[in-house]
């Protein structure tokens, strides 16, 4: 926060965390209970839908989405560059209704970063009870991503850009953190994100 990296380089941002209050001098917006366990299919993976969608209800109702162009959601563990995203987010365009996936696999988007036009969340916003209701079956056996991707496609029927630019999702240190991309994902430790920032900002656009 101090350094004014990733998020706190946005326009607007909010943190979440189980309980409101300052963590690590960062407020928060709590969410109470974190009901996340792990599953596992060829690989585990976090079954994280339930608290996500706490973070989510909680942005449609606070509306203050309202006031910008694009809503971001990134993970905590994620090297995230603002400035390479609004390059993006210039391609694209404003005023579209559309989310964009990063990733050619499937579920396309992956969680570290998901972002969101204002047309996109105004659907979500109005329609998000009817995912709830139709995908209730993978509320405890999916992550979050998995879960947003088809809620957005399948049930509300947003378009779609596909953007690899916006992700590199490999837990492999911080020799895989170069070029331009404008998320690094996953680490852990602060100390290995912080290395993984620096080097990625020498090595690319760091703004």
């Amino acid at each position: 926060q101090q350094m004014h990296w990733g998020i706190f380089a946005c326009d607007a941002h909010v943190v979440f965390s189980t309980t409101s209050g300052m963590t690590y001098g960062v407020r928060t917006v709590g969410l109470g209970n974190n009901p996340t366990k792990m599953c596992y299919a060829s690989r585990p993976y976090a079954c994280n839908t339930i608290i996500f969608l706490k973070a989510w209800e909680h942005i449609v109702k606070v509306r203050r989405y309202f006031h910008y162009d694009w809503t971001v959601k990134v993970d905590p563990d994620s090297v995230f560059f603002p400035g390479r995203l609004k390059q993006v987010l210039a391609r694209v365009g404003d005023g579209h209704m559309t989310y964009l996936q990063n990733t050619q696999q499937d579920p396309y988007m992956l969680g570290p970063i998901e972002v969101v036009s204002r047309g996109a969340m105004y659907r979500y916003m109005y329609r998000h009870h009817a995912c709830r209701h139709q995908l209730r079956y993978l509320l405890h056996v999916t992550g979050e991503d998995g879960f947003m991707q088809k809620c957005f496609s399948n049930i509300l029927n947003i378009p779609s850009e596909m953007h690899t630019e916006l992700l590199l999702n490999y837990d492999n240190g911080v020799q895989v953190c170069g070029g331009d991309k404008v998320v690094y994902h996953a680490f852990k430790q602060p100390e290995v994100l912080k290395q993984c920032h620096y080097h990625a900002a020498s090595s690319g656009l760091s703004w």
